[in-house]
C-alpha cells in the first residue's frame, strides 16, 4: 500500500474513533457524577456506639465534607459480624454499598466454616487501621492483674468467664489463644458487640472482657485494663503491661478495612481508595481515629489484598485448633 494512502486511512480511522472516545469519556464522567449524587452506604456488621461504628461515621463525615456525597452507616450486627458481611456480598456491585469489616468476619469466620460468603465475593478497597487486644475487668472486682486471672482460672477451671463481640471474632481467637498458652480453661460468653459486653462486665454478669483500647478510655473509672496483646505497651494505656510482660507469650493484632462486592467497577474502587488516603491526610480525622484507641495503618487496594491473603492463611492454621463455643 502506498505510504501516503496508509497515512490517509489511519487519519480517517482516528477521526472516526475520536467522537466515540469523547462520548465514552463523557458517559463515564456522567456516571461518576450521578453516583456522587447517590448516598454511599457503609455496612458495619456490629452494634452502634462501638469503635467500628464510630470509625465508619468519622470516615463518612470526611467524605461528605470533601465531596458533598451523603453517607449512611448501616449497622447490621449478629453472628460475629457475618450477617452484615453476607449482606454486602449479596449487594449490587454498583459502588453504592461497601463494607467496613475486620479479621473476624473476613478471615476467621470463613476459616471456621461456611458463613455464606468467601474471599472471592469481595474486592479489597483499603486497610484502615490496626487495633490491639486488651484484657480488662471491672475496676472494683477481684481481678487486679493477669497473674491473678491465671491463678483463679487454674484453681477453678471454667469458673472464670469473659465477654467478646461474638464466637470466633478476633477477640475470641485472642482469648482462646491466651487460654492455650497459659494452660487454663475459660468460659466464653459471646455478645452482639463490644458495648453489650462492657455492660455485662460492669453488671457483674461476666468476669472479664477482651476489647480494643477505646472502651477503656471511655470507661476508665469502671474498667481496669490488665494486659495488652501487643509487642510493646500502648501509649494511650500508660502503665498497662503486655501479656508477655505478664508472663504469657501472646501477641495478636486486629485490623479493619473497606471492601466492595465483587464486580464493583475498578474506577469506583480506585475512587474510594483515594478517599481513604485523603482521609488519613486530614489531621482531624486521624485524631478521631486515635481517640478510638486505633492505630492508623492505611494500605492501598493491592497491598491490602496481599495482606488479607496472608492473614487468612495464618488465621486458618490457628482457628483449626480452637473450640467453637
Amino acid at each position: 500500500m502506498n505510504p501516503s494512502r496508509r497515512k490517509i486511512l489511519f487519519a480517517s480511522a482516528a477521526a472516526l474513533a475520536a467522537p466515540r472516545l469523547v462520548r465514552a469519556q463523557q458517559q463515564q464522567q456522567q456516571q461518576q457524577q450521578q453516583q456522587q449524587q447517590r448516598p454511599l452506604r457503609i455496612v458495619v456488621p456490629y452494634t452502634p456506639g462501638g469503635s467500628a461504628d464510630l470509625m465508619a461515621r468519622a470516615f463518612g463525615a470526611h467524605i461528605n465534607a470533601r465531596s458533598g456525597r451523603s453517607v449512611v452507616v448501616d449497622n447490621r450486627p449478629g453472628a460475629a459480624g457475618t450477617i452484615g458481611t453476607q449482606s454486602v456480598a449479596r449487594s449490587a456491585p454498583n459502588g453504592e454499598t461497601i463494607l467496613q469489616s475486620d479479621m473476624g468476619p473476613m478471615s476467621i469466620q470463613p476459616a471456621a466454616g461456611k458463613p455464606g460468603y468467601g474471599a472471592a465475593d469481595f474486592l479489597p478497597i483499603a486497610r484502615l487501621v490496626t487495633d490491639a487486644v486488651v484484657l480488662a475487668a471491672r475496676a472494683d472486682g477481684p481481678f487486679t492483674s493477669l497473674a491473678e486471672v491465671v491463678r483463679r482460672a487454674k484453681a477453678d477451671p471454667g469458673g472464670v468467664s469473659y465477654a467478646t463481640p461474638g464466637i470466633l471474632s478476633h477477640l475470641h481467637v485472642a482469648m482462646e489463644r491466651f487460654a492455650q498458652v497459659a494452660g487454663i480453661e475459660l468460659t466464653h460468653v459471646p455478645y452482639g458487640g463490644t458495648g453489650p459486653g462492657v455492660v455485662a462486665v460492669l453488671a457483674g454478669q461476666v468476669n472479664l472482657i477482651a476489647v480494643p483500647p477505646a472502651p477503656l478510655q471511655d470507661q476508665s473509672a469502671q474498667l481496669r485494663p490488665l494486659a495488652v496483646a501487643s509487642e510493646a505497651p500502648l501509649s494511650e494505656l500508660s502503665g498497662v503491661p503486655t501479656f508477655r510482660e505478664g508472663g504469657v507469650d501472646l501477641v495478636l493484632q486486629g485490623w479493619r478495612g473497606l471492601f466492595a462486592p465483587k464486580g464493583t467497577p475498578a474506577a469506583v474502587v480506585s475512587s474510594l481508595e483515594r478517599a481513604v488516603f485523603d482521609a488519613f491526610e486530614d489531621n482531624g480525622f486521624v485524631e478521631q481515629i486515635k481517640k478510638l484507641g486505633l492505630t492508623p495503618a492505611p494500605l492501598g487496594a493491592e497491598a491490602f489484598a496481599s495482606f488479607w491473603s496472608n492473614d487468612r492463611e495464618v488465621v486458618a492454621k490457628l482457628v483449626s485448633r480452637l473450640p467453637r463455643g
